[in-house]
């Protein structure tokens, strides 16, 4: 689970400056399809932190509510990422959500890796 999860967050670092430039010298339509990949990315590597099944079909939205593990106010920021692509702050944003994401990995990793231990 972690190393697929870690994947997206690994690719989303690798690219993100190269996002960003694209931001800069205004290529917003580039920029987007970057933006979908990862946010994309992003989604698949919440479900698997929370231990549940990503389907193209589901509505993510209903599920976040019963996410235990999530950056605070996703679900808004989320959503202002998705209708916003094409603006430098949905970058920003989502730049933010990957960051508290591998917070969350670490935590959970360390909340596994504690109750594995007190159940040996």
């Amino acid at each position: 689970m972690f190393n697929q999860e870690r994947s997206y967050i690994e690719a989303w670092k690798k690219e993100r400056e190269y996002i960003a430039s694209l931001y800069q010298s205004r290529q917003t339509d580039k920029a987007s399809a970057c933006m979908e990949k990862h946010i994309t990315g992003f989604i698949k590597s919440l479900y698997l932190l929370n231990d549940m099944e990503y389907r193209e079909d589901k509505s993510t939205n209903e599920d976040v509510e019963r996410f235990q593990y999530k950056p605070m106010n996703m679900k808004d920021r989320l959503t202002f990422i998705k209708q916003s692509k094409q603006h430098y702050h949905a970058y920003i944003q989502l730049d933010e959500l990957f960051e508290a994401l591998e917070k969350q990995f670490a935590k959970v990793k360390i909340i596994k890796k504690k109750d594995q231990s007190s159940a040996d």
